[in-house]
């Protein structure tokens, strides 16, 4: 069956390609098992592109939008389309195409359509909010003026880049212009009954952080409404979503006021986290929610001040424990958590002494996480990478002494020696080998 209405012959009656047809018969080569064939139809579709490449988007964006094109064929379309929308291949387009993919890319995140086709157009909606909102670039004047006041200020690299992105987010076109039926579409799914559907609702919004953080940014109450909703959720995959689009968005957030008002969802963060621990077996899902919180310790440190003990000891719990009970990826991300926090905010983290001596702690039972072989089995193996400081398995103790030294340098000695000093005590006198060498290498840290 023709993904294209009247697309039959590859060539029209004047003689020129027929790309609707053309597409139409390389569309299931493109999927096809067999290597050489999708091969041909890969080079196919390339030299289509190249000769054609505003036709090629059309009638992609037809397919997406006909009513009896094959789930696989959908699947298959929004992906070549997501490649088809960067800056430069959308410029080439006119506007009553661009309209057309909007339209077909709404239908999509329809509740009707399938999770797998949601998902990928997802990525597609990234690619084109990111073009039809690209900022007007600075002009020589505004240039000079941004110069002038960095170098009047004595900023740094860091903060003459942030006046820049800022000034820069100033001139991007807003999306409820560009398309004002985006945001209402992403509320919708976001509320909607099906968890599939609010799923998609979440992870959109963590693309658009991407894409249109300007925009978003004029809607600071409404989306703090939908994350609390997403963060209580009882749909466990709907929860975690929740948690790196919020996340994410407060990572954008500048104002005083609303970085306060985000504030509130940081007990829903820590639950959410908690629940995916206990409750999920995919230690992936886990180590992404713990990332999305690493970028706020790293970028926004002191929103995690009014709840640091919380935070903290949460994350503490993660690390040097077992790894047949927390996956060892888990805790190494908790532990670049906390090191992020005392790293971009030293001086708030060392006013609290029994949160530092609770680290070293952990921190010194990651280092006596080892594996345990026989002594004639190491000596005897040729292989570095086997048995020795290159060991993959102890991957989580390597991790656990390299923490211990940038703990130390963010934080300073004076403030962790006393409190990792009694600590490197009791592992020295421990009858365990494995304690005695992590009190050792800590010494010699």
């Amino acid at each position: 069956m023709s993904a294209f209405p009247g697309a039959n012959s590859p060539t029209s009656p004047n003689g020129n390609v027929n790309v609707g047809a053309l597409l139409n018969q390389l569309f299931p080569l493109l999927i096809s098992p067999d290597n050489a064939q999708r091969k041909q139809a890969e080079a196919s579709f390339e030299e289509l592109k190249e000769k054609n490449p505003v036709g090629v988007v059309q009638e992609i964006t037809r397919a997406l939008l006909a009513e009896n094109t094959q789930p696989q064929i959908l699947d298959l379309a929004a992906v070549l389309l997501r490649r088809q929308l960067g800056f430069s291949a959308l410029a080439k387009v006119p506007e009553n195409v661009k309209e057309e993919i909007k339209k077909a890319l709404i239908m999509c995140l329809n509740p009707k359509r399938s999770a797998s086709l949601r998902k990928k157009v997802c990525a597609c909606i990234t690619n084109f909010t990111a073009s039809i909102t690209a900022p007007v670039p600075l002009t020589a004047e505004e240039e000079e003026y941004l110069s002038a006041e960095a170098e009047k200020n004595g900023m740094d690299e860091e903060q003459i880049m942030e006046m820049l992105i800022s000034a820069q987010r100033q001139k991007e076109q807003k999306i409820n212009a560009a398309w004002p039926e985006l945001l209402p579409t992403l509320a919708g799914l976001a509320g909607h009954q099906d968890p599939e559907c609010r799923y998609t609702g979440h992870e959109l919004f963590l693309h658009l952080t991407d894409s249109i953080s300007g925009s978003l940014l004029d809607h600071a109450q409404s989306f703090f409404n939908m994350c609390q909703a997403g963060l209580n959720d009882q749909e466990l995959k709907v929860k975690e979503a929740a948690l790196r689009g919020t996340c994410a968005y407060i990572v954008l957030l500048t104002k005083p006021e609303e970085l306060k008002m985000f504030e509130q969802l940081i007990p829903g963060l820590m639950s959410t986290l908690s629940i995916v621990l206990s409750s999920s077996d995919d230690p992936d899902l886990a180590v992404a929610s713990i990332e999305s919180m690493v970028i706020i310790a790293e970028s926004k440190p002191t929103f995690w001040r009014g709840n640091l003990e919380s935070v903290w000891k949460a994350m503490v719990s993660l690390v040097g424990k077992d790894v047949e009970i927390i996956n060892e990826d888990v805790q190494m991300m908790a532990m670049e958590f906390i090191l992020g926090l005392a790293e971009q905010a030293g001086g708030m983290v060392r006013k609290r002494k029994d949160l530092i001596g609770e680290f070293a702690t952990a921190l010194l039972q990651a280092c006596a996480i080892l594996n345990d072989e026989e002594y004639d089995a190491w000596a005897e193996s040729p292989l570095e990478s086997q048995f020795g400081d290159s060991c993959d398995d102890d991957e989580l103790a390597i991790c656990g002494e390299q923490s211990l030294d940038r703990f130390a340098n963010s934080i300073g000695g004076n403030a962790l020696f006393p409190q990792i000093m009694p600590k490197i005590e009791l592992a020295l006198s421990s009858p365990d080998w494995k304690l005695r060498r992590a009190g050792l290498t800590a010494l010699a840290l």
